[in-house]
């Protein structure tokens, strides 16, 4: 155990609250929307096509919080001092290693080191968003969910106007549209599915043991019916498996089953949903539920991901200790001509990009967040919506690259952040006036 750490923080000012910080993610898939629209693979100019492909939009909001947060006083060693020194020898190992391989061992050196750089940063943005909000509360909970299921809301009829008023296939580059890559700023119908069960997860978590937590129970029933119907729509079975593993995950292992009237109004809702969903999907055979899908049909369940996994695996092996290269994938596996930007897998994609060494450090960090957020969860009963969308987001990193684009990990953060900023316990009201009283408006804060 460590020794406790004494560090001076200064507090930002109440100018910079949690749903200020949260409006702003809320607004990027309208802004993504409106820069990045095709009907085909890519958009034009070609540089542009970069910029959508490595998600330099969250790339720059993440920057943009970083600097905000310095501006405010947030401090890098701070940050570091307050983990705990398992936690820190982790991330010295990661830090050390993980770009290696994209510096010496890629075979496109400028594009691995393009995403290698990204990891930094999106740490420095969990952390210096963190700062920013402050303490959380079930407020901060539930303005984090309303706010985010506005910001889909508000793109909502941009998708709509954007399928509907498609051209003639003809009209297109290749004479084919590519109806998955077509949602205005998603470089797939899978990260809007993604999102969607992530979102799934929280409005569950937040109906779980009162239908009336977000006013009256028709407002739960249709939160549900929506965001259960936008993940069936968009035919991503990882969101399936994360939402449904979430909600085992809480029964089984926190031993926390919903009231019965939350767990009758989310199935009806689900099912509600779900019906309206398969009624609107457009022409293409990736979107909605199948019982015998054309990708399944002609690459089984698992949609190749298990022929994935083992190519990746036989790279691996071939360069255990340093990697290939970040996103070095995207040349290195290909199959029937089609090539994969990652193996659909949080621990196939950092052992195959990284080596051992740094991939076992992120796998440490990854259990040692998971555990810590569990553990303030048991202090925080308002905290199981966020706990519930971050299993969530787990479970599909293990189908999916939840872990390689930045506007994944940048959901990612945000809950996490939220989740970190609750006490580890209640902090008693006295305690609470004298950090307040402290010179300069600073806090004294003890961690172990």
């Amino acid at each position: 155990m460590d020794p406790v750490l004494q560090c001076r923080v200064r507090l930002p000012p109440p100018s910079v609250p949690w749903i200020r910080i949260v409006a702003l993610f809320a607004s990027l898939p309208v802004i993504a929307a409106l820069l990045f629209r095709t009907y085909s693979w890519g958009v034009a100019p070609r540089w542009f096509e970069v910029v959508r492909q490595l998600d330099l939009l969250y790339g720059a909001v993440e920057l943009g919080v970083i600097a905000v947060a310095r501006n405010y006083g947030f401090s890098y060693a701070d940050v570091y001092h307050r983990l705990p020194r398992d936690a820190r020898c982790a991330l010295i190992i990661f830090l050390s290693t993980f770009w290696i391989s994209s510096v010496v061992g890629s075979d496109m050196v400028a594009y691995s080191i393009a995403r290698a750089a990204l990891w930094p940063l999106h740490l420095l943005f969990g952390a210096a968003l963190w700062y920013l909000g402050g303490r959380s509360d079930a407020g901060a909970v539930r303005w984090l969910l309303r706010t985010l299921l506005l910001g889909y809301a508000a793109y909502a009829p941009i998708l709509a106007w954007h399928f509907l008023a498609a051209p003639a296939p003809s009209a297109v580059p290749g004479g084919e549209i590519i109806w998955t890559s077509a949602l205005p700023g998603y470089l797939s119908v899978r990260h809007f599915g993604i999102e969607m069960g992530a979102m799934l997860a929280m409005a569950m978590g937040t109906l779980w043991r009162d239908p009336r937590a977000l006013g009256r129970p028709w407002i739960g029933f249709a939160t549900i019916a929506l965001v259960g119907g936008a993940a069936c729509w968009s035919g991503t079975r990882a969101a399936v498996f994360g939402a449904g593993g979430a909600l085992i995950l809480t029964v089984t292992v926190r031993r926390c089953p919903p009231r019965a009237s939350a767990a009758a109004l989310i199935a009806v809702a689900l099912l509600v949903g779900g019906a309206l969903a398969q009624t609107l999907v457009p022409p293409s055979d990736s979107f909605g539920f199948r019982l015998a899908p054309s990708d399944v049909a002609s690459a089984g369940f698992s949609s190749g991901r298990v022929e994935l996994w083992r190519a990746a695996l036989r790279l691996f092996l071939q360069r255990p200790l340093t990697g290939w290269g970040e996103g070095s994938s995207l040349w290195l596996i290909v199959s029937d001509g089609v090539s994969f930007a990652h193996p659909h897998d949080i621990a196939v994609q950092m052992l195959e990009s990284w080596g051992a060494p740094a991939a076992l450090a992120a796998f440490y960090l990854v259990a040692r967040l998971w555990l810590e957020l569990r553990r303030r969860g048991e202090a925080h009963g308002w905290l199981l919506p966020l706990l519930m969308a971050t299993d969530a987001l787990l479970i599909m990193s293990f189908v999916d690259g939840v872990y390689f684009h930045a506007r994944l990990l940048m959901l990612v953060g945000v809950l996490h952040a939220i989740g970190l900023a609750a006490t580890a316990a209640p902090i008693r009201e006295s305690s609470l006036r004298e950090r307040r009283r402290s010179p300069g408006g600073d806090i004294a804060v003890s961690l172990s």
